[in-house]
């Protein structure tokens, strides 16, 4: 019966389901290979050579988002927002590239992308920090799981 009733259907309603699949995929590819480097888990602890911070010392990490567009900015460097919290007299132990998982997030030039920089902090100072624009990593947390790997960074 559906077999009949699929002979006499026009051609483009047959395969309507081709479409959403083709959309899919394109979202899935992107602008850029950063998804084959997520995938191949490729990671690089970009820590920092010189630390102010008492290794004693209750620290935290802290997260902000780099800025980068897809296709078109490749967002802030590493150095550039640790920068702004030395700025701000906040001492850095530790800073690392990073990208969000668990977020779906459209491949597609013009828009966002999951890169983070994540950097160790003082307790002391996420009051501080959270003035910048950073925000503790706990909140990436999704049922308790941490929501970003380590990666490598790409501009610096």
């Amino acid at each position: 019966m559906i077999y009949a009733m699929n002979k006499t259907l026009p051609f483009w309603v047959k395969f309507t389901w081709v479409w959403p699949a083709v959309i899919a995929l394109s979202l899935l590819i992107g602008c850029s290979d950063k998804a084959t480097e997520l995938a191949e888990g490729k990671t690089l602890a970009a820590s920092n050579p010189s630390t102010n911070v008492d290794v004693a010392s209750d620290l935290m990490w802290v997260y902000i988002d780099n800025g980068a567009v897809q296709c078109e900015y490749s967002g802030k460097t590493l150095l550039e927002t640790r920068t702004q919290l030395s700025d701000s007299n906040i001492p850095v132990a530790q800073s690392h590239c990073a990208q969000i998982t668990g977020a779906m997030v459209a491949s597609q030039c013009g828009l966002k992308d999951v890169n983070i920089h994540v950097h160790q902090i003082p307790n002391s100072h996420i009051k501080q920090a959270r003035g910048t624009g950073f925000e503790p990593v706990t909140s990436l947390s999704h049922y308790g799981n941490k929501s970003y790997t380590l990666t490598e960074c790409g501009n610096g």
